[in-house]
Parts: structure tokens; C-alpha cells; sequence
């Protein structure tokens, strides 16, 4: 019965989250991609920008983590009423996290200067994570909004 009713609410509004779920897909590959190799890190210039910042397995967590916290955030959207008022303010901060991901990446390439094709996909992702963000603050407002003025 729960299954169904979360099949059934995450299909419903896939079509609307389409780009929330390609993103959280993306982040969650590239967390697995970067955890195949312990030299990931250590073999490409471009990524000592990351490691200056924080330690290897802490950005194989990070994406990892953020990628299943937003699964999680737009599995339970719109499909369990307690989480109805609080899914697009998780859903926001999450695609805000997920946009410095994306930017740490676009930062280390061009710290390398290896302006390459991942510098273009980088730098676009974290303009489409940047984007959504701005759209679901949006809604967020829009769905505290209605839980103020007694609409909800």
C-alpha cells in the first residue's frame, strides 16, 4: 500500500521535477564514478582545487549523500501530506548543495586550465542547479504562503 502510494505520487510529479531527478541522478554517478578509483583525486590537477578544500572521501560522501537526501526529498513530494509544506524548502537547499558540487568541479578545471568539454558541462549543470533553485525557492514561498494565510 505505502509502496504504491509512493510510486503513484513520484509519477505524478515526475514530469514537472524531470530536471530535479536528472540532477540527482548525475550527482549520484558522479559520486560513484569518482569512488571507483583511490586516484581519482591524486592523478588529475584538476581536482586539487576540491582537495584543498576538503579531504577525497569526503567528496565521494558529500555527493553521495545530497544526491540520496534529494531522492529521498522528491520521492516523498507532494505524496505524504506531513511532508507537503517542508519537500520544496529540502528540495531547494539540496539543489543549492548540489550547485556547489557542480561549481567545486567547474572551479578545479579552470584552476588547471583545462578548459575543456567538463568545464562547459560543469559550469552548465551549476547554472541549471542555480536555476532550479531559484524555481523552487519559488514554490517553497508559494507553499508557506498558502500554510500562513490558512490556504494549505
Amino acid at each position: 500500500m505505502i509502496v504504491a502510494r509512493v510510486v503513484s505520487g513520484a509519477s505524478k510529479h515526475f514530469q514537472s521535477r524531470f530536471w530535479e531527478w536528472l540532477h540527482t541522478g548525475m550527482l549520484f554517478g558522479s559520486s560513484f564514478a569518482i569512488s571507483r578509483s583511490d586516484l581519482t583525486f591524486q592523478q588529475s590537477p584538476a581536482y586539487m582545487f576540491m582537495r584543498s578544500l576538503a579531504f577525497d572521501d569526503f567528496w565521494i560522501v558529500a555527493f553521495g549523500v545530497i544526491a540520496m537526501l534529494r531522492l529521498i526529498a522528491l520521492t516523498l513530494n507532494g505524496t505524504f501530506q506531513p511532508f507537503r509544506r517542508y519537500s520544496p524548502l529540502a528540495r531547494c537547499i539540496l539543489a543549492g548543495l548540489s550547485a556547489l558540487c557542480w561549481a567545486s568541479l567547474a572551479l578545479g578545471l579552470m584552476q588547471a586550465e583545462q578548459a575543456r568539454l567538463g568545464l562547459v558541462t560543469f559550469v552548465g549543470l551549476t547554472c541549471g542547479e542555480l536555476f532550479l533553485f531559484m524555481k523552487i525557492a519559488e514554490e517553497a514561498g508559494d507553499v508557506e504562503r498558502g500554510y500562513r494565510d490558512g490556504a494549505a
